[in-house]
């Protein structure tokens, strides 16, 4: 089958992807002349354009999280980065010329590739598009990185790697079904990607299910012994697309304290000498942020989104988003997510 009737029978992309609402579902073809109609306005001017790769699975599903994410990568890796890798040969010709800033990868978790995996898709990446001068960041779970990752990270000049850390507490991470990573561990990791010239953000979660702001303060203050280029920290919020929002979790409150105890995370980092930039987390330069992020909303910079539930922005006047499997975000569907591998939630 050629790859543009596979492409047409494979994916579906779509302009509204809000909980609620109803979407306008467009074929490839109406994509590609949006893209076209833009390209020549975004390369005169040179305006900023990145692109967004999605890996959309993960060892497990963490209780707090709102991203489109599943278990069982191990089983659909072949069949999902093949019609990854044929959706990048199909866009291809389209931004041809084009020079991408940036490049991202997230999920998910797009450390679940394997090795061999990995390098095929980094492969076709770079032969397909230009990413010779991009800024290029990598997101990673603690138990899913190594050292043989991270060299291949660097074979492919990424400047940045994100570890998902979220909390040191493991009553914590238990509560909310997060694996737990030692301290060990993560300075290891973060040591590694200093040999090899990579920048590292670790993320953490304040307002967590269980944490108290004595936990959280711990965090942060560990993280600052560590001492990673950028410190991304979060407060949870509640929405449709975690399990906690049908285990009746949400309360206002909370929200307001997971606001509050983050401020008192960024004094402490401010104090440690952590500098602070725009749509950022605190980090010690500005290639250790976010670049994509920042272009994007300082420079309304356009975005290609490659995957399962990528969104794209062309050209700051049309968004959209892709689907290969189309699946709406029903009760049953959300709670299906939450299925562990041997066994089931009960709610």
């Amino acid at each position: 089958m050629k790859i543009t009737n596979y492409l047409n029978n494979k994916y579906k992309y779509y302009s509204e992807f809000m909980f609620g609402k109803k979407s306008v579902n467009f074929d490839i073809d109406f994509i590609f002349n949006k893209w076209k109609e833009n390209l020549k306005q975004i390369k005169k001017e040179n305006k900023k354009i990145g692109l967004y790769i999605h890996i959309p699975y993960c060892k497990n599903i963490c209780y707090f999280c709102d991203c489109f994410s599943k278990p069982g990568f191990k089983k659909e890796m072949k069949r999902y980065i093949d019609l990854l890798i044929n959706e990048i040969k199909k866009f291809s010709p389209i931004l041809n010329g084009i020079n991408f800033n940036t490049l991202y990868f997230g999920g998910g978790t797009p450390s679940i590739i394997s090795d061999d995996y990995l390098n095929k898709l980094l492969k076709t990446l770079y032969s397909y598009f230009n990413l010779k001068d991009s800024h290029s960041s990598f997101e990673g779970c603690p138990q899913t990185l190594s050292d043989s990752k991270i060299k291949i990270l660097k074979t492919f000049d990424f400047t940045r790697l994100t570890i998902g850390v979220q909390s040191f507490d493991k009553e914590v991470l238990e509560l909310n079904n997060r694996p737990f990573a030692s301290e060990k561990l993560i300075r290891n990791l973060v040591e590694q990607c200093k040999k090899y010239g990579i920048l590292v953000n670790l993320e953490l979660i304040c307002g967590l299910k269980g944490q108290s702001l004595k936990s959280f303060l711990n965090d942060v203050n560990r993280v600052v012994k560590i001492r990673p280029n950028q410190v991304h920290l979060y407060y949870w919020e509640c929405n449709p697309a975690t399990l906690m929002w049908y285990q009746n979790e949400y309360n206002i409150d909370l929200l307001k304290q997971g606001r509050h105890w983050r401020k008192v995370g960024f004094e402490i980092l401010r104090e440690a000498n952590y500098k602070f930039f725009p749509y950022s987390g605190p980090a010690d330069q500005f290639k250790a942020i976010n670049v994509q992020i920042y272009n994007s909303r300082i420079h309304k910079g356009s975005l290609l989104g490659l995957g399962d539930r990528a969104i794209s922005n062309i050209n700051n006047n049309f968004r959209y988003g892709s689907i290969f499997e189309k699946e709406k975000f029903t009760y049953k569907k959300v709670l299906k997510r939450f299925v562990k591998y041997s066994e089931v939630i009960n709610i």
